[in-house]
């Protein structure tokens, strides 16, 4: 049915490093472009963190969630549920949703509450109106905000106890009593 020497076959290139095979040399990598290139390789990530964008030319309504980071150059409405990560609004961005996220950049424009778990960053191109809450609250000078701000330690940092104060003795230091002030005289004229 078929030959296993087949001409068709021989020309397709044979690993040299096959078991059987008695000219088998050991493989050697070929170098990496950036080697060859002259160019040091990028380093390596250290938080491989996926990020979504959603871009100037498109409009999302409903529920955004799940577990990496947006940043939202084009409009958003609805709400957006990213609880462990990053949400940016660009300067181009336009959102009408409560953001829930670790933390928040705005540079745009929100109309809704953000509550950042970390952090919360109005730029001063950023233009919101609704509530912001988080341990860290930033607002840039020419930002324009109208609401109110909650900055109320996480639950974590509330269960952390406060640094003890240093106990010093209590001491009373002999203050010279004040002299009185002198009474004016009255005058002579007035009896």
């Amino acid at each position: 049915m078929f030959d296993k020497f087949d001409k068709r076959n021989s020309a397709a290139p044979r690993n040299p490093a096959a078991p059987g095979n008695p000219t088998a040399q050991p493989a050697v990598p070929a170098a990496a472009p950036e080697a060859q290139s002259g160019q040091p390789p990028p380093a390596p990530r250290t938080n491989p963190q996926v990020e979504a964008s959603i871009g100037p030319g498109l409009k999302v309504s409903g529920e955004v969630s799940g577990k990496a980071d947006l940043k939202v150059e084009g409009t958003i409405e609805g709400g957006i549920h990213l609880p462990g990560n990053r949400v940016t609004v660009a300067q181009s961005g336009n959102v009408k949703a409560n953001i829930t996220a670790a933390s928040v950049t705005v540079s745009g424009r929100v109309v809704g509450d953000i509550e950042g778990h970390e952090s919360v960053v109005l730029t001063k191109t950023s233009v919101m109106r609704g509530n912001i809450k988080g341990p860290q609250v930033s607002l840039e000078a020419g930002s324009k905000f109208q609401g109110s701000i909650d900055s109320t330690p996480s639950k974590e940092e509330a269960r952390q106890p406060a640094a003890p104060i240093p106990k010093k003795p209590a001491t009373v230091k002999d203050v010279p009593a004040r002299a009185a002030a002198p009474q004016p005289k009255e005058s002579a004229a007035r009896h």
